[in-house]
């Protein structure tokens, strides 16, 4: 299987990398996905969005790139911060680019935030827009509270309570796919 992980942050500072870099490497060691792929919004600067792909006469190379890698993903696990009680405005905008590149496809949710409630604002209304659209929405969920003690400054995973939370959601989620999967096989 084929897993795409999409951080949903391009903000200053953000530890939401932290999350999905060391997610990518919780992955990769689960038998259950042949490749893991980081899709950084940082790394593609999209513009905003005026019309999904398939329909844009002119897409942006950038929204191009992206979506042949969603598409051809056979999962995605999404890292979205939590601001101002929602997920990031970059993130709805990558996100509106695409329809059928979700439908039907297995969708982890990761939130993060520096408090107490680990992003669960965001993640419950990320779900609501990928059920939404026909995704297939993990019920395993990993919610990254208090970030700033989980990582340090470099980005190692240090924080007992985190270790333990990705790894059981690698391994459910690996578990959830390959039922969906194997579902529409």
């Amino acid at each position: 299987m084929k897993l795409a992980i999409l951080c949903g942050s391009v903000r200053m500072g953000r530890k939401s990398i932290h999350v999905a870099n060391h997610l990518v490497n919780t992955f990769e060691a689960n038998p259950a996905f042949d490749s893991v792929e980081l899709l950084d919004l940082a790394d593609y600067n999209l513009p905003m969005m005026q019309e999904r792909r398939g329909q844009h006469p002119n897409l942006p190379a950038a929204a191009e790139k992206l979506g042949m890698t969603l598409e051809s993903a056979d999962a995605l696990v999404v890292v979205t911060p939590e601001y101002n009680g929602s997920y990031p405005g970059v993130l709805k905008n990558a996100l509106d680019y695409y329809l059928d590149e979700y439908r039907k496809k297995p969708v982890g949710i990761v939130s993060v935030s520096s408090g107490s409630m680990g992003g669960n604002l965001a993640h419950k209304e990320l779900s609501v827009m990928f059920m939404r659209i026909g995704a297939f929405v993990s019920p395993s969920r990993l919610y990254v509270s208090e970030v700033g003690k989980m990582f340090e400054e470099d980005g190692k995973a240090v924080g007992e309570r985190y270790l333990k939370a990705s790894a059981k959601f690698a391994d459910e989620f690996a578990w959830f796919t390959g039922a969906i999967i194997g579902a529409s096989r």
